[in-house]
């Protein structure tokens, strides 16, 4: 029931990302677009090394802990990381990478599962010490 339930709310929100995507592209279809430079500016920063430290800064520094640590993660969070992966395609196609802010909706997610991973090893660690 609250798989079905999950569902149902993940499909809710898309359409109604849909729609409301689709209502400004419509009430905005003549002003110019802003995708063209963004993409070459994307391009850029992906393929140079130089500016890496930047972009992982950016987006990358938490994620790499919690993605290390997946395995140790309950299934439900294990979840969460792959349908942010999934979500992550489109953060970046509509936002610049290297400005952190683009990253801000994933930091609190993240930095919960990161918790979520801190407090369980730490009561693995005292549940087998106490046991010893």
């Amino acid at each position: 029931a609250r798989r079905r339930l999950g569902a149902a709310a993940i499909l809710l929100m898309a359409a109604g990302w849909a729609a409301m995507r689709l209502a400004i592209q419509h009430r905005f279809a003549h002003n110019p677009s802003e995708l063209g430079p963004r993409l070459g500016l994307n391009l850029h920063t992906l393929l140079l090394p130089h500016h890496w430290p930047q972009l992982f800064s950016a987006g990358g520094y938490l994620v790499l802990f919690v993605w290390l640590e997946r395995r140790r993660l309950p299934r439900r969070h294990q979840l969460f990381l792959w349908a942010a992966l999934l979500c992550a395609p489109l953060t970046l196609y509509f936002g610049i990478w290297v400005e952190t802010r683009i990253w801000l909706e994933w930091t609190l997610p993240l930095a919960v599962l990161a918790a979520a991973e801190w407090s369980g090893s730490q009561q693995a660690s005292v549940t087998a010490q106490g046991t010893q």
